[in-house]
C-alpha cells in the first residue's frame, strides 16, 4: 500500500503527536523482536510503524516470541497535562 504524501507527514516523524506515540512505543517493545522483513525489490524494513483508523493514531509492531506470531497495537489515551 503506497501512502500519500498527507498520509507521511501525518504519520510521520515531523508530527509531534506520532513521534510521541512511537517513542513511547519503543520504550514498551523489546526491540530485538520486532522482525525485519524483506520486500519484493531486496530491500529490508522493520514490521512497525504508525498506523491511523476512526480512532486515531496507534503504533503497531509484529513481534515473534516462543514461536508465535504478535501484533502490538499502542495507542495513547486519558488525559494528559
Amino acid at each position: 500500500m503506497t501512502k500519500t504524501n498527507e498520509q507521511l507527514g501525518e504519520l510521520g516523524p515531523n508530527n509531534p503527536k506520532a513521534w510521541s506515540l512511537m517513542q513511547g512505543a519503543l520504550r514498551l517493545i523489546n526491540g530485538d523482536r520486532v522482525n525485519e522483513i524483506e520486500d519484493l525489490d531486496g530491500n529490508f524494513e522493520h514490521d512497525h510503524g504508525i498506523g491511523k483508523d476512526q480512532k486515531g493514531l496507534y503504533a503497531f509492531f509484529k513481534c515473534n516470541h516462543d514461536g508465535s506470531k504478535y501484533f502490538f497495537q499502542v495507542r495513547k489515551y486519558g488525559k494528559t497535562n
